[in-house]
Parts: C-alpha cells; structure tokens; sequence
C-alpha cells in the first residue's frame, strides 16, 4: 500500500493557502471587504432569485451565517430582499444592479489571478493539474 496519507495531508494545506491567497487579494483588487460566502450568494442570485434558507442549503452554510451575510450585502446595497408574488410570508433575494456589475467584476478579477497563478505552469502541467482534480472530485 502506497504512503499516501502524510502526503493527503499536505495536498490539503497547499490547496487551503493557495485558496486563502486567491481570495485576499481578489477582495484587495476589489477594494470591497467580500468574502467568498458573500460572492458564492451573488453568484447564486445571478441565476435566480432565491430564499435564504435555499441559498443557506445550497452554499453549506447555517441560517444564522446566511442572515449575517445578507445583511451586510443588503447594506452594501448588492443584493435586495422582496416579497414573493406567490406566498407574501415567503421573502426572496436578488441582486441590484450593482451586484449584478459587482459580480462581473468579482469573476473578472478570479480569471485575472487565476491566470496570473498558472501562468507559471506549462499548458501540459494546467492539463494534468486539471485532470487531477477532476479525477478527486468525480470520487
């Protein structure tokens, strides 16, 4: 049997600092105190309004963490909660048009790093790295 379990463990820190790095210095570039729960719920709003608690479901996260973050997206005036047409007891939320133009800009500054980052790598190790991951995640 191969020693692989030392080696899990550091694949994990590795994939965990170059996540945490990305999304610094997205949220530096951005010049807006986001993080990537705050940009998981925008970019779920962009397909579709929803309930918190389906978002909250969907992102992974408890209702009292989605209810914070709503709140501060609220005041930042990037997304909005309505009223559903069908059920007045049920409230929705959706981006303004400045979360909408936030998120636009939010995916061109992660395709900006990301692009910095494996520009390091040749096109054969970006195709290998891809294949790798897809091969951990399709388990």
């Amino acid at each position: 049997m191969r020693e692989i379990e030392p080696k899990g463990l550091e694949i994990l820190r590795i994939i965990s600092i170059i996540y945490k790095e990305i999304n610094r210095e997205a949220s530096r570039r951005m010049g807006q105190d986001l993080s990537p729960l705050d940009l998981g719920i925008i970019k779920t709003l962009s397909i579709s309004p929803y309930t918190p608690a389906k978002i909250a479901n969907v992102l992974g996260v408890s209702r009292s963490a989605m209810t914070y973050a709503i709140d501060r997206l609220e005041e930042m005036g990037l997304v909005m909660r309505t009223r559903s047409e069908e059920d007045r007891r049920v409230i929705q939320l959706e981006l303004t048009e400045k979360g909408k133009k936030t998120l636009m800009r939010a995916q061109k500054i992660y395709n900006d790093i990301t692009r910095e980052k494996l520009n390091i790598l040749s096109e054969k190790e970006v195709n290998s790295l891809m294949d790798i991951l897809q091969k951990l995640i399709s388990k």
